[in-house]
C-alpha cells in the first residue's frame, strides 16, 4: 500500500501520538522554587554566610547542582558565576575576588544551598544571585540577596564621639545661658540699687 494512503489513513492516530509525546516530555520538566533573603549585612573583616535555600518536587538527586553569582555594586552589566557546586564536589570559578574564600556550607539532602564567604570585605558589596537545578526540576528563578559590607565598630564608635560631642555643646550652652543670666541679674540688681540711692538723696 502507498505510504501516503497509509499516513492518510492514520493521520489523526499520528496527530495524537504527537501530541502525547509533546506533553509527557513538558510535564516532566517541572518548577523549582529558590529562596533568600532579600539583604544582608556583614561586618567588615568577618565571616559571612550567604543563606539559600529551596524546594523541589523532586527527590534531590546526585544530579543536582547550585550556581552562585556576584554582581557589584554599581555595575549591573557585570554579572559573574563564582562558585559551582554538584555532587559534593565545589568547583571556584576564575572571579579572583572569591579566590580561597568561599566553602560550601549548606546541604542539598535538606534543601539547603548556601555558602560561606570568609574575611568580608566592602568590594564584596552587591547581589548575589543563587541558582538551584535539580533535574527533572530545572525550570525556575535565581533569588538574590543583596549584600552590604560595613564597620560597625567604627560606627559605634563614631556614634559614640558625637554623642559625647553633642553633651559638651549642651553643657556649653548651659553655661552661657548662665552667664548671660547672672550678668542680666547683677545689672538689675545695680540698676535698682541706683534707683534707691537716688531715692533717698531726695
Amino acid at each position: 500500500m502507498d505510504l501516503k494512503v497509509i499516513i492518510r489513513r492514520h493521520s489523526n492516530l499520528l496527530l495524537c501520538g504527537v501530541i502525547v509525546y509533546l506533553l509527557s516530555g513538558t510535564l516532566l520538566v517541572t518548577a523549582i522554587e529558590v529562596y533568600a533573603p532579600e539583604d544582608a549585612l556583614f561586618e567588615n573583616g568577618t565571616t559571612g554566610i550567604l543563606k539559600c535555600s529551596f524546594k523541589s518536587k523532586e527527590v534531590v538527586s546526585s544530579g543536582a547542582s547550585v550556581t552562585w553569582s556576584f554582581t557589584p555594586e554599581g555595575a549591573s552589566d557585570k554579572t559573574t558565576s563564582f562558585f559551582y557546586y554538584t555532587g559534593g564536589n565545589s568547583y571556584p570559578g576564575s572571579l579572583a575576588q572569591f579566590q580561597k574564600r568561599v566553602v560550601w556550607a549548606g546541604d542539598l539532602n535538606r534543601n539547603d544551598a548556601s555558602i560561606q564567604v570568609s574575611q568580608m570585605q566592602f568590594s564584596d558589596n552587591g547581589t548575589y544571585q543563587c541558582d538551584v537545578k535539580n533535574p527533572p526540576d530545572i525550570v525556575g528563578s535565581a533569588s538574590g540577596i543583596k549584600v552590604r559590607v560595613g564597620m560597625k565598630e567604627l560606627d559605634s564608635c563614631s556614634e559614640s564621639l558625637l554623642e559625647k560631642f553633642k553633651e559638651d555643646i549642651l553643657e556649653e550652652i548651659r553655661k552661657e545661658l548662665q552667664k548671660i543670666k547672672d550678668e542680666i541679674t547683677e545689672a538689675v540688681i545695680q540698676e535698682l540699687q541706683k534707683n534707691v540711692a537716688t531715692q533717698a538723696a531726695e
